[in-house]
């Protein structure tokens, strides 16, 4: 399912691991050319949640990972992203604040959704999960 509100696109994606990963990575490329774009995924125990920001031919990921006894926070930091401004510095202060990062780096930008999701869901796969992909 795909949701449209003003200058965000949501992709909605849940149920079993397999489904999920190729609707997720049949994502167009267009939304691995945004400027930013914030993946959220869960497994049942964990979500994890990946900001990439692009700066030219560069990408910066910052993922941060919940576990189960903050997933509570998960919705009130979504809604927190959604009425910012849209502005990187904004997603990263709500991400922040809501957890602790896990990882970061920058890289060559994803070329394809695959790319750019591949590793975060691998590392996060259960026979469910369920995809959220925002993009400003």
């Amino acid at each position: 399912m795909t949701e449209t509100a003003a200058a965000w696109r949501m992709h909605v994606f849940s149920g079993a691991s397999r489904p999920v990963a190729m609707a997720l990575f049949g994502l167009p490329r267009s939304v691995v050319d945004s400027e930013w774009y914030l993946l959220l995924l869960d497994n049942g125990d964990k979500v994890g949640v990946h900001l990439f920001t692009r700066h030219q031919d560069r990408a910066q990921v910052l993922s941060h990972e919940w576990t189960a006894s903050r997933l509570g926070d998960l919705p009130t930091a979504v809604e927190q992203v959604a009425r910012g401004n849209g502005t990187t510095a904004d997603v990263e202060a709500v991400l922040w604040k809501w957890s602790d990062p896990v990882t970061s780096g920058p890289s060559l930008a994803p070329i394809s959704a695959r790319g750019a999701f591949g590793r975060p869901f691998d590392n996060l796969r259960g026979e469910t999960m369920r995809a959220v992909v925002l993009v400003r």
